[in-house]
């Protein structure tokens, strides 16, 4: 049956007119006097349409009933009576549609948008619409009309930043500056890192300047790739990119506090942390289109969206987690995968491979239940792993970022509750049947990181400031399959531990108020060859990231955009060091709030030919040295041509002064009456010889 059937049967508008001729009149009834006839209530918003239904003899009428009411019952409280289904006598069939109505609105919407395109069985896919939509159905033409295709417009180059010639990376500031009129200017720059010298400027919003506009009023980001610039405003966020920073897309969502991209960029989700049924909104980036929203009532602020919502490592899957449970929605569809969710008791959190479809959760212990930590596949959803643990007070989850292996750092206590230590399990996902490693530490831990694409990662325990930072290989012992410590650098005052993205190098820092005197202190270590390269400093800094190819860090104070009256504003500015912990570049402003640098898409080269590079490295090593040489010579005499200029500049000027005074000699002799300070006879030479001993040196013969 129809969608227009029901749409002409059922749409029209209660006549208020007619309705009253069915009224009886109130004057002259004195049991009545003073009584309000209450007014009708004609709100559709609670109601929802639901088509595509079989179509069912009246015996298995009241069944199928029962059916559609104990799924839209998931979706919220239905009203007493509230579900309608029609049955046309003449065909002794039901007419294949049905009306259901909620106590509230926002029921009725998740209903049709939850429910819309669900798979009733084989032969079903219902229909689900809001009441209120019917009139706007009955409108459309009976024949489609094709919409005019809108005029073509070739995209810009996404990865022309690639194409550098020099090799250089891209990071982005962010800052205000003062304005006569006492009001901040907002200021958003791209920069170029040069080697070992002054950024030299990309782009810096001029486009948007010359428009009277701010390129960007509140926050910036990168997309995971670095394919587009992502840039917050009050009314929602817009994506830039190409060689000159264009608008990419623009995403209204007001208010916008949290970005997320799904890791291949096809699709990002907006999270305001606002009362309402599109708190939070996932999006296609390429069409700008809406494809799911979801309530913040299902959460809090606290929580935020980044706690409840995950991203496979492709972006096939958004992972949502729930209570006793993790729901897996298909993209771009956004649909429960097979139609349910992961059951998960008392699940508390969970991350996703950052390689695979490979999900880690883990629950806490509950009534005689052990507390637990599963690894389970996905969509097959077969369980690699479990792990049940006792008496534990919390778990943190951490992924090898080529998903080889996954830490659990597992507070415990004793049975007295009263003693706290720390166990580390360590699962080997790659190996058969998935074994685990445990490691107990008794001491507080401040800081745990694995090395990228290695087998190492850094532990930092102890308490401030004497701290001790060791290092850990997955492939020690004689079989190269062994949990093995390297090395511990003892009474260190680092909290804080940053590996390049090549490995090897490790930038250890002290940072926050609780390691005293020490915050600020950096040192640049090389695991490798247990060495320090560089220890240095500096004072108070908050932010510290790598630059993709491992060769730059940069150290930042900044500010919260919205902290006018931040405490260290006068150390606000960032700094740039080389992987030695060479400090080449530093930049202070006062009204501080970012800097990212602009992050690679993933090598395209396989193991095979990254490991016939490095062979082939000092080949390499040749040509890129002899590039840096005539670069160095190139800016040599590009030098020498300015300071040329600049001389030549300065003797025109002083040219110019002599024959403007020249000009003026007679005037000035004039004023002096007659006396010209310029006429060598009016001086008398006085010449003097003087010895002074500079130094007496004695010779014995």
């Amino acid at each position: 049956m129809g969608d227009q059937y029901y749409v002409d049967e059922y749409d029209e508008e209660p006549d208020m007119d007619e309705l009253k001729d069915y009224m009886s009149p109130d004057e002259g009834d004195g049991d009545l006097a003073g009584f309000e006839r209450p007014e009708l209530n004609v709100d559709l918003s609670t109601a929802v349409v639901v088509s595509n239904l079989p179509q069912v003899v009246e015996a298995k009428h009241e069944k199928l009933g029962g059916v559609v009411r104990k799924v839209f019952s998931k979706m919220g409280t239905i009203a007493d009576d509230g579900l309608t289904h029609p049955f046309d006598k003449t065909t002794g069939l039901t007419k294949g549609f049905a009306f259901v109505n909620f106590l509230n609105p926002q029921d009725a919407k998740q209903a049709a948008a939850t429910l819309n395109g669900w798979q009733l069985d084989k032969s079903h896919l219902i229909k689900v619409y809001p009441f209120e939509q019917l009139a706007r159905l009955r409108s459309l033409p009976e024949e489609y009309e094709s919409p005019e295709p809108k005029p073509f417009k070739p995209r810009v180059d996404p990865s022309s930043w690639l194409a550098d010639e020099q090799h250089r990376d891209q990071f982005v500031l962010r800052y205000s500056e003062p304005h006569p009129s006492g009001k901040l200017v907002h200021e958003a720059e791209v920069m170029w890192s040069e080697k070992l010298q002054t950024p030299s400027l990309c782009y810096g919003g001029e486009r948007e300047k010359e428009a009277g506009k701010a390129w960007c009023e509140l926050f910036l980001m990168w997309s995971p790739q670095g394919t587009y610039l992502t840039t917050f405003h009050v009314p929602g966020i817009a994506l830039w990119g190409g060689e000159r920073f264009e608008k990419q897309g623009r995403f209204p969502h007001k208010d916008v506090k949290v970005v997320e991209f799904s890791p291949c960029e096809t699709y990002v989700m907006t999270c305001n942390f606002e009362q309402g049924d599109k708190a939070i909104i996932v999006w296609e980036v390429l069409t700008g289109q809406m494809l799911r929203a979801f309530p913040m009532a299902t959460t809090t602020a606290a929580d935020g969206a980044a706690s409840l919502f995950r991203w496979s490592a492709d972006g096939k899957y958004l992972a949502r987690k729930g209570k006793d449970l993790i729901s897996i929605y298909e993209l771009p569809s956004m649909r429960l995968l097979d139609k349910k969710s992961l059951k998960a008791e008392g699940v508390s959190d969970f991350e996703w491979s950052p390689k695979d479809n490979v999900l880690a959760y883990w629950a806490p212990e509950q009534a005689n239940a052990p507390a637990r930590v599963s690894v389970v596949e996905i969509p097959s959803r077969k369980e690699l792993r479990q792990k049940n643990l006792v008496m534990v007070s919390e778990c943190r989850l951490h992924w090898q970022d080529e998903g080889d292996y996954l830490c659990v750092k597992v507070l415990r206590h004793s049975k007295s509750k009263k003693t706290m230590y720390n166990n580390f399990e360590i699962f080997r996902v790659r190996e058969p049947l998935v074994p685990v490693e445990t490691m107990e530490k008794k001491q507080q831990v401040a800081a745990f990181a694995w090395e990228p694409a290695g087998d190492r990662f850094a532990l930092v325990l102890g308490d401030v400031p004497k701290l001790e930072v060791t290092f850990y290989t997955m492939k020690g012992g004689a079989g190269k399959n062994e949990l093995q410590e390297l090395e511990t650098l003892q009474d260190r005052p680092f909290n804080h531990i940053y590996w390049s993205p090549m490995g090897n190098i490790c930038l250890l820092a002290a940072m926050g108020d609780d390691v005293g005197p020490h915050n600020g202190r950096l040192e640049f270590y090389d695991v490798e060859n247990q060495s320090t390269l560089k220890q240095t400093e500096h004072f108070r800094c908050n932010y510290i990231e790598w630059d993709p190819s491992g060769r730059y860090a940069c150290t930042a104070v900044s500010q919260p955009v919205t902290g006018s009256h931040w405490k260290a504003q006068m150390d606000n500015g960032y700094q740039l060091f080389s992987f030695q912990g060479e400090r080449f570049h530093e930049f202070k402003k006062d009204n501080f709030y970012q800097i990212q640098w602009r992050p690679r898409p993933a090598s395209l080269l396989t193991s095979a030919e990254k490991k016939k590079v490095v062979k082939n490295l000092r080949k390499y090593e040749k040509r890129f040295e002899k590039d840096d040489r005539e670069k160095d010579r190139r800016k040599a005499r590009e030098a020498m041509s300015d300071k040329i200029q600049m001389k030549l500049e300065f003797r025109q000027q002083v040219a110019e002064m002599n024959l403007r005074l020249e000009g003026r000699r007679q005037e000035l002799v004039d004023l002096r009456n007659g006396y010209d300070s310029d006429d060598e006879s009016h001086y008398v030479v006085d010449s003097r010889t003087g010895e002074v001993v500079l130094s007496v040196k004695e010779v014995i013969q």
